[in-house]
């Protein structure tokens, strides 16, 4: 579970600077030395204090030889013929609740940082502008509970001492 460095040349990351990020099972990105027409800029990267380990390893400590951060974790990519726009992200947990939810072992929603980054990737690509984001609401059921003694007295106070007021009220209207 990552929560990574945001870049700030990226047009992706604007608005994201005060935001949590969460960033689970994220791998880094490694950009070919020579991209062509193509330029590959970073949009999210892990700390200079990362490193990478293998998914075979028995331990979660730095061994000599596992990778040095800092890692590239989500790109953009620019240019060729066609104008291309191309967002990489290294992990579908990012835009997931879902995803994050079950890694927590929790309910939980999404971060407002990646609710954020969701938004920003859609305006970049599309070239429009999103002004409004609705978040999702639970159709979770909640059920109220009553202990045991209060549903008792509630039931005794509507079936036995209301009625018996209102019969005395009654009685003492009539006669006079």
């Amino acid at each position: 579970l990552l929560m990574p460095d945001k870049v700030s040349s990226s047009v992706v990351y604007d608005g994201l600077s005060d935001l949590n990020l969460v960033y689970a099972f994220a791998q880094g990105i490694k950009t070919a030395d020579d991209t062509g027409s193509y330029t590959v800029s970073p949009i999210l990267q892990s700390s200079s204090d990362s490193y990478s380990i293998s998914l075979d390893t028995t331990t979660g400590t730095k061994e000599d030889g596992d990778p040095q951060g800092p890692f590239d974790l989500a790109v953009s990519v620019t240019g060729g013929d066609n104008n291309t726009k191309l967002l990489y992200y290294t992990t579908p947990c990012a835009f997931s609740s879902t995803a994050l939810s079950s890694l927590l072992n929790a309910n939980v929603s999404m971060p407002e940082g990646d609710t954020k980054l969701l938004s920003n990737s859609i305006t970049y690509l599309t070239d429009t502008e999103t002004n409004v984001t609705v978040d999702a609401k639970s159709t979770a059921v909640t059920y109220n509970t009553v202990s045991e003694t209060i549903g008792t007295a509630t039931r005794a106070i509507f079936m036995y001492v209301l009625p018996a007021c209102v019969l005395i009220l009654g009685f003492v209207f009539w006669f006079r």
